[in-house]
């Protein structure tokens, strides 16, 4: 299991549903998903990552960003009540604008993951530059199992992972551990003590760094990505929307994971 440093945080800019500790004198910011166990990224939660990472971007002395889980698990990803359809039409969206706000924030982002990370957890940290994980560390996208589907990843992973890969864990809902993950590069690192091991290398590669060069280089590697990704998220946004969330089997699968049930599917 993991386990805490001794370390300290140099000053802890907001505490709520996110902390966001900065560390090494600004280095570096570790952004704390802070509702355990499960840390669902539901409206508030995706909110207050908005608020931090707007401040990220606006911080021109930052390297990068570390994001972790408080407690056992990183996330399970969205509550299944925020995917009924009423909230979904207000959770997905900001979740897609969360998505497009990292993508521009040109620093070095990191997640580090620990227990299971699902579903919109599992999206949130792959949109980072490197992610970290215990090996015992749980990984999967089980949207398909609620008659939905998971829209950053289904852009997302195709460019990640390559589109194999990608439409296994999006079509079957498959959970692997990390090492299993790491096999097809969904994890970058299975490694025990991974945010520590994570912590060593912004310091070693990145505290002796121009942040501005470092900005300018990062913009530069995102530019074609940056490009599909964007054009992608406003494709499957409007996919979600106007098919997803009308249909009968996603409005049922949904109820059912609520429920604690099967889903009776009507295949439409």
């Amino acid at each position: 299991m993991p386990t805490m440093t001794h370390a300290k945080p140099s000053d802890v800019l907001s505490d709520g549903v996110v902390r966001v500790e900065a560390w090494d004198d600004g280095l570096f910011w570790r952004i704390v998903l802070n509702r355990p166990p499960a840390n669902y990224l539901d409206l508030e939660m995706i909110e207050a990552l908005h608020a931090a990472f707007l401040q990220a971007q606006r911080c021109s002395h930052l390297r990068a960003t570390m994001l972790v889980g408080e407690g056992e698990h990183f996330s399970l990803g969205a509550n299944p009540e925020s995917l009924l359809p009423e909230e979904a039409r207000r959770s997905v969206p900001a979740f897609l604008d969360l998505i497009r706000l990292i993508l521009d924030t040109p620093v070095f982002r990191i997640a580090v993951l620990q227990g299971d990370c699902m579903g919109r957890g599992l999206e949130l940290a792959r949109i980072c530059n490197r992610v970290y994980a215990w090996p015992e560390a749980r990984v999967g996208l089980p949207e398909i199992t609620m008659g939905v589907l998971p829209p950053v990843a289904s852009i997302l992973l195709p460019e990640r992972i390559g589109r194999g890969p990608a439409g296994e864990l999006c079509a079957t809902g498959y959970i692997k551990n990390a090492v299993e993950a790491s096999w097809m590069a969904l994890v970058d690192h299975a490694v025990e003590d991974a945010e520590n091991f994570a912590r060593s290398e912004v310091r070693a590669f990145l505290k002796g760094l121009s942040s501005a060069s470092l900005r300018r280089v990062l913009r530069a590697v995102d530019l074609g990505f940056r490009e599909r990704i964007l054009r992608g998220l406003a494709e499957v946004e409007a996919l979600y929307m106007d098919e997803c969330l009308p249909s009968k089997d996603a409005e049922e699968g949904v109820r059912a994971a609520i429920e604690g049930r099967a889903p009776v599917w009507r295949h439409e």
